[in-house]
């Protein structure tokens, strides 16, 4: 069954998360200390894929726990913990429908909650009633042969059964069965081909659950079917050597190490029972030096066989490098070494190994011995993980969880931007602890706590420069309001038959011509040279003069500033100045409200700084968006430019066009 949603309650300091929707791959994101691993745990342990109870004293929230626990003489049957929504397959749609009986509204959806005493409730909706099984159409086969046949002996058998069944509510109930039993026997005595329809309706009602209380049938049905849930935290990475009795000695624990529950599920995936395996090992107790050799060769091949399974089974999901997976034993040792494709008779260490690949392979241990699923149709619940990886190798991780997902669902935490997609950010849940310790989640919409949400900024910002270095041609600006006149201009232009900004080029607004620096850099260390349209500024000269020495060739016609790009003489030119003064004021005016006389000559002084002196002046407080705004104004009015306008808009995509050739 997938799962729609979850929602945890009365958990540590989680009150009630509310509905959490669930994707392929749920990112659930925070700071320290928010609340992620508690979500995770409390979620683990609905169906765990090993065995594992709430545990009140410890679990549930303790400033609660002596007023609503201990003093109200609970059980843990009154305490929701964890509910997850699922979609009910077809199938069991069917198997529903059939224990429902004809007639009956079979759900959609099933809402199950696992309260702390380790009970289940279920919720259906649309909600399964208490109809009761009528024998309605076993009815309507016996009047039509008792009104219809010619055999008066078939009438009157047919018309004595439809009066016994008349008055009966429930086909399931005891009285029930006995008539569907007794009649069922004399359909068969009979042998009457015109008796094969009743026949079947007898038959299909006795495969109905016994007893009114279908409800208990079709909740066994959907328990039965639950998805496992498998927990894995980086504390349960595997040691490359395993010994033996300390491992005993660790499981019988009432809460073993993760790392021990990880060593068992090497064991169990590989078919293998770990004493049977120090047995085999041992020195004493063999009856002959035959008999001793026959056990070394039992175990060697019983090693080899799961050697050979694991490496090919990772093989399918880990695909940075091919791994071959050697186990060992050592008297009381197991040892795990491995060998990659670069070097493939060189086995070393599992510690040896890099972060990630000890990671992947504890995960998949655990995961495959306890999803019980073969593989598939799991939940997986990931704290933190690759959390000791470098970023590129956790935009490998990524890649992997990707790729699980297509036959589970995984949920993780983190609280590294290297592992959100930036291009998926609607899988992010946000997890942080407000004003009163409580654990909260929020769905669509960002907290404002700065931890939480630089992970966030910086995974979009990510996402916006690998989509940036797939650009053949970017040319970067200072301005979103440079980019917006750039695209209307580039517009009127080609309308008007006069050249435009090459289609083939993506406008990208920095924040700054410093900004602009620091992109380029970076784009051109992915071997990607990038355009630079700067103000013609006395920063800008030297910042272009700082770039020519640092990436670029003297000479190199790649950074240009707009005045010597329109051969404007002057200070601070920027796009307003090219629009000029009159169409800038409008613009201002329509988007801000804000009515502005100026003064002197604008090309002596730029427009910007002289809007900006101009409201100082008046005492006037210009927002802080206003360039951007008056762009969005002025490209969205204006239908069509004075012919000056276009004509130096013409003049810089043209110098613009001619930069890139010699590139």
């Amino acid at each position: 069954m997938k799962a729609l949603r979850f929602r945890v309650r009365n958990y540590r300091n989680i009150e009630d998360s509310g509905w959490v929707p669930l994707d392929p791959v749920t990112v659930v994101v925070g700071r320290n200390e928010s609340g992620k691993t508690s979500l995770l745990k409390a979620l683990n342990k609905f169906n765990p894929g090993t065995a594992e109870t709430y545990d009140a004293q410890r679990e549930f929230p303790r400033d609660r726990y002596t007023r609503d626990y201990v003093i109200a003489g609970s059980t843990g049957a009154e305490w929701p913990v964890s509910s997850i929504e699922f979609e009910i397959a077809e199938q069991q749609k069917n198997d529903i429908a059939t224990l429902l009986g004809p007639d009956r509204t079979v759900p959609e959806t099933v809402t199950v909650t696992r309260h702390y005493d380790g009970s289940l409730g279920f919720s259906y909706m649309p909600q399964i009633g208490a109809k009761p099984a009528r024998p309605d159409p076993l009815m309507e086969i016996l009047e039509d042969l008792a009104l219809s046949d010619d055999s008066s002996r078939l009438a009157a058998w047919s018309s004595a059964w439809y009066d016994r069944f008349t008055g009966l509510d429930d086909i399931t109930s005891a009285t029930g069965r006995a008539l569907l039993s007794e009649i069922e026997g004399e359909i068969s005595g009979l042998d009457d081909e015109r008796l094969s329809a009743l026949g079947a309706i007898v038959a299909a009602m006795l495969r109905m659950p016994f007893g009114s209380r279908v409800i208990d049938h079709v909740n066994a049905l959907v328990e039965r079917e639950l998805p496992r849930l498998v927990y894995f935290e980086n504390y349960g990475v595997l040691d490359s050597a395993i010994w033996l009795p300390e491992m005993f000695r660790g499981l019988e624990r009432e809460e073993p190490e993760p790392r021990f529950r990880t060593a068992l599920a090497l064991f169990r995936h590989a078919g293998l029972d770990p004493r049977d395996i120090a047995e085999l090992g041992a020195t004493g107790n063999r009856e002959s030096d035959e008999a001793m050799q026959r056990q070394m060769e039992e175990r060697a091949i019983r090693l080899n066989a799961a050697s050979v399974d694991i490496s090919r089974r990772c093989a399918e999901l880990w695909s940075q490098r091919r791994h071959r997976i050697r186990y060992h034993v050592d008297g009381d040792y197991f040892r795990i070494r491995v060998a990659d494709d670069s070097l493939e008779d060189v086995e070393i260490e599992l510690e040896s190994r890099g972060k990630g690949f000890q990671w992947f392979l504890s995960f998949f241990l655990v995961f495959a011995a306890e999803s019980g699923s073969g593989m598939g149709d799991a939940i997986v619940l990931l704290d933190e993980p690759g959390l000791s990886l470098h970023p590129t190798a956790q935009r490998e991780l990524l890649v992997f969880l990707e790729r699980l997902s297509a036959r589970n669902q995984v949920i993780y935490t983190t609280h590294s931007p290297f592992l959100i997609d930036g291009d998926h950010l609607d899988r992010v849940r946000p997890v942080f602890e407000d004003d009163t310790g409580h654990s909260r989640v929020l769905k669509g919409s960002w907290p404002a706590h700065p931890e939480t949400v630089f992970a966030l900024k910086a995974a979009a910002g990510y996402a916006m420069f690998d989509s940036l270095a797939e650009q053949d041609r970017s040319l970067l600006v200072e301005q979103v309001s440079d980019a917006c006149y750039l695209e209307a201009l580039s517009r009127c232009c080609a309308r008007t038959g006069r050249g435009a900004l090459d289609d083939s080029i993506e406008v990208v607004p920095c924040g700054g011509a410093a900004v602009c620096g620091y992109l380029a850099s970076l784009l051109m260390a992915e071997n990607r040279r990038p355009f630079i349209l700067f103000d013609g500024t006395d920063t800008a000269r030297l910042r272009r003069h700082g770039l020519v020495r640092a990436l670029f060739d003297e000479g190199d016609s790649s950074i240009v500033l707009l005045d010597e790009a329109l051969g404007w003489s002057g200070h601070d030119v920027c796009l307003e100045d090219l629009f000029g003064e009159d169409i800038i004021l409008e613009g201002l005016g329509n988007a801000t409200g804000i009515s502005l006389s100026l003064a002197g000559d604008g090309h002596q002084a730029g427009l910007v700084g002289r809007i900006e002196s101009a409201a100082a002046a008046a005492n006037i407080s210009l927002p802080r968006s206003w360039r951007l705004s008056t762009a969005l104004a002025v490209t969205m009015s204006q239908a069509s430019l004075p012919d000056d306008v276009l004509d130096s808009a013409s003049l810089l995509f043209t110098k613009l066009a001619g930069d890139g050739e010699g590139r």
